[in-house]
């Protein structure tokens, strides 16, 4: 923990700075978010991870507005919605206004 913080909490206020795209206009994503934060790993046989192996972990967040996909009816049986979802996300990654944090988007995720 960080001061006092829970291990959440400080993931949460790492989150919180991510850089965010521009989603104005779009049907049913609110934000996009994305960064990367430096882990260590916890043991885990099952999946034959060793302890205290230092992982940097790119997340790419993906939030929809109001009601949850799962609760507007998303599933597997309705590909139209899934669709205009993932084309909202891509006008807004491959929008003007977002160019430069797309960009940064982008170099984040070559490798070193």
């Amino acid at each position: 923990t960080l001061k006092g913080a829970t291990a959440c909490d400080h993931a949460q206020m790492l989150f919180n700075g991510f850089p965010e795209l521009d989603t104005n206009g779009s049907a049913y994503i609110s934000s996009i978010q994305f960064g990367q934060i430096e882990v260590v790993t916890r043991a885990n046989a099952w999946f034959g991870i060793e302890a205290g192996r230092k992982v940097t972990l790119t997340v790419l967040s993906v939030n929809t507005t109001g009601a949850t996909l799962q609760n507007a009816g998303v599933s597997e049986s309705d590909p139209a919605l899934v669709a205009e979802v993932a084309g909202d996300i891509a006008r807004a990654l491959f929008a003007p206004r977002n160019r430069a944090t797309t960009k940064q988007l982008m170099q984040s995720l070559k490798k070193p």
